[in-house]
């Protein structure tokens, strides 16, 4: 659970964008939580926007660890989207992620573990491009 910092409207005027972003944040974790691809999309929004630099990055490294717990469920909602300007939102951002998963020790672990989850998935061309651009990026040979 992300602790955030309390910050007072004294010391930032747009408190309320604040905490709205941090409910919709919340809101979506819960909403991939239950396999509900609207939370991944909107975690991506949260991320890829950039309204609030904290709530960025918190969002994209939890994109990270859906990458890993909801392996197809992320293939599927990002095969669907622009997958030229999602590669370079990768490029850019990287793919190391901050905080392992639990059960997780290090990032060759975790690098491991998401390319052969990924490995196993047998999905459309978008998809599979997808997949490939991943497992490069992981350092992992192409199929």
């Amino acid at each position: 659970m992300i602790v955030w910092p309390e910050i007072t409207s004294s010391q930032n005027p747009s408190i309320n964008d604040s905490q709205k972003l941090r409910e919709e944040y919340e809101t979506a974790v819960k909403q991939v939580g239950s396999n509900n691809p609207a939370g991944l999309l909107k975690l991506y929004e949260i991320a890829f926007e950039g309204r609030s630099a904290e709530i960025s990055e918190v969002a994209r490294d939890k994109l990270l660890h859906f990458l890993y717990s909801r392996t197809e469920l992320w293939i599927r909602v990002f095969s669907k989207i622009d997958l030229e300007k999602f590669k370079s939102y990768l490029k850019a951002g990287g793919l190391a992620i901050l905080e392992l998963p639990k059960g997780v020790s290090s990032e060759e672990q975790y690098k491991e573990e998401v390319g052969k989850r990924l490995e196993s998935i047998r999905g459309n061309k978008k998809e599979m491009e997808l997949i490939q651009y991943i497992l490069v990026s992981y350092g992992r040979y192409r199929r």
